[in-house]
């Protein structure tokens, strides 16, 4: 069986969030010695290559292309490489350049397509469960395609760490194609660059407001305490609906997922669709009002007590820890 992996490429570099997806299909491939491969699809193509040494990966497929991302290129770019080498499973990230191509390639498989997986196995020799939450994060559904290949899964931001490379590995077979017939039915009109912003999924430390923050101004403490911690600030749904947060802040079922050392909620109320976003931090510290509150079932340590009053606290004594 073949696994294929969909590694975004853009200004000469291979997503992080690409590596996360192909770290899930080594562990994929090792659980029934399956066959792993990648498809490359962007400008200069050919300097990817020198970038694929030491991944788990046995051949990989070049296509130049423009490096700025068309759906309608490249999906079908992407499903005359699925045509081409009939994989069993498709793994592509969860980013919105990965929604994009996913769900069009599925549409020209006439296969199925499962977005925001937070875990994907195997059962059997080559059926793929696919496993995502469902009715707004109420249930956690497993998904199979009984019948139509390839099964093509969309995976969630920090699924696994990144795939570690080894010298160990034999070097991928690289396979370079060309579609210069190839064009979109989009017209560039104007390319504007905006600016670079840090993702909340990069940070190793996240301070997380919900509900519970009454104020748009005790964002300020939080924000203190977060760049104290060397972190980000991220929100739930709640508070980027009611524009305090941008989305890209946002964490959750319809936000990021994250994976992080220390994840501190404060006035969090514990939801499903929040906390399977956040399932993978290593440790919890729930800060909230009402001791009633789902959070404290899921954190590793609980402070039952008003934000405006511990937050200081908090601050006073790391300004001052004698």
């Amino acid at each position: 069986m073949v696994i294929l992996v969909y590694l975004e490429y853009r200004r000469g570099n291979i997503a992080g969030s690409s590596l996360q997806v192909l770290a899930k299909a080594y562990e994929l491939s090792r659980e029934g010695r399956h066959e792993v491969c990648a498809a490359v699809i962007g400008r200069d193509v050919q300097q990817a290559a020198s970038q694929l040494t030491g991944l788990p990966i046995t051949k990989a497929y070049l296509y130049e292309a423009d490096d700025l991302f068309s759906a309608d290129l490249y999906s079908e770019i992407f499903t005359r490489c699925i045509a081409k080498l009939s994989p069993s499973v498709v793994l592509i990230g969860g980013t919105k350049e990965g929604k994009s191509l996913s769900s069009r390639t599925a549409a020209m498989l006439k296969t199925g397509v499962t977005v925001d997986c937070t875990d994907v196995r195997l059962r059997g020799r080559d059926e793929l469960v696919q496993i995502r939450p469902a009715y707004g994060g109420n249930v956690i559904a497993q998904i199979v395609t009984e019948k139509q290949r390839p099964q093509i899964a969309v995976l969630t931001d920090s699924i696994m760490p990144p795939v570690k490379r080894s010298s160990m590995l034999s070097p991928a077979t690289v396979l370079s194609r060309e579609y210069a017939s190839a064009a979109s039915a989009v017209k560039l009109i104007e390319r504007r660059e905006l600016p670079k912003v840090k993702r909340i999924s990069s940070y190793d430390v996240i301070v997380a407001a919900g509900r519970g923050v009454k104020r748009k101004e005790d964002l300020v403490m939080l924000e203190a305490l977060a760049r104290k911690l060397g972190g980000g600030l991220g929100a739930t749904r709640g508070l980027v609906e009611r524009g305090w947060m941008p989305h890209a802040r946002q964490i959750g079922l319809s936000g990021h997922s994250i994976r992080v050392k220390l994840l501190i909620a404060c006035g969090l109320s514990g939801t499903v669709q929040f906390m399977a976003g956040v399932r993978r931090a290593d440790c919890v510290i729930a800060v909230n009002s009402d001791e009633s509150a789902g959070i404290f079932q899921w954190a590793d340590y609980g402070f039952c007590g008003d934000l405006q009053v511990l937050l200081p606290m908090l601050l006073e004594k790391m300004e001052n820890p004698a």
